[in-house]
């Protein structure tokens, strides 16, 4: 098992409550493969990501997820909500969140903005081994995400870089530092 697993697992077995656990919902939902007004669909690797998330959009918002298990990678587990009507919902409220969110974190309460990083590393995150290197990222699909993500870090001290691999953008950070800061904010 990679370092990077260990620390989702890890992250998995943490319990947000109140208002964290919306922020850690956030932090998912923003960062999942579909997430607009018809289809929300997160898909990964990891059995307990698919647990938290459609842990967290039963807790939050009332609503169950179809999840599906299919083949080996990335897309092995998949939680779906596919009905347009609980979508359209999820996503006008969220919409409304993500202005608070982001315009307004500086003012957000610590545990939220981790709350918020952990959502965002079990869905877009990896880290190597610091034994080996130190390089923590992400991985997100547009250069929107990946804006406000390097916004959200930079308003936390960080010092995030950017890179654009073929379609996918890449916020990381290299320095031991800067990722200690992260992972502690993470509460991991």
């Amino acid at each position: 098992m990679s370092f990077s697993s260990e620390l989702k697992d890890a992250i998995c077995k943490l319990r947000p409550s109140g208002c964290c656990e919306f922020a850690e919902c956030f932090g998912m939902l923003f960062f999942a493969r579909e997430f607009n007004e018809d289809r929300i669909e997160l898909r990964t690797e990891y059995e307990g990501v698919a647990r938290l998330f459609s842990t967290l959009i039963k807790n939050c918002f009332g609503v169950h997820t179809r999840s599906t298990v299919a083949g080996k990678g990335v897309g092995k587990y998949k939680e779906v909500i596919g009905v347009s009507a609980i979508c359209k919902r999820i996503f006008s409220f969220s919409e409304d969140y993500k202005g608070d969110f982001f315009k307004g974190y500086t003012a957000m309460r610590e545990c939220c903005a981790g709350a918020f990083l952990r959502g965002t590393f079990l869905v877009c995150g990896s880290i190597s081994n610091p034994n080996k290197e130190y390089h923590l990222k992400f991985v997100v699909k547009n250069e929107y995400q990946q804006s406000e993500l390097v916004y959200f870090l930079l308003n936390l001290n960080l010092n995030p870089k950017t890179s654009k691999k073929g379609h996918l953008y890449c916020v990381y950070l290299k320095q031991s530092d800067q990722i200690e800061e992260l992972l502690t904010r993470m509460d991991v």
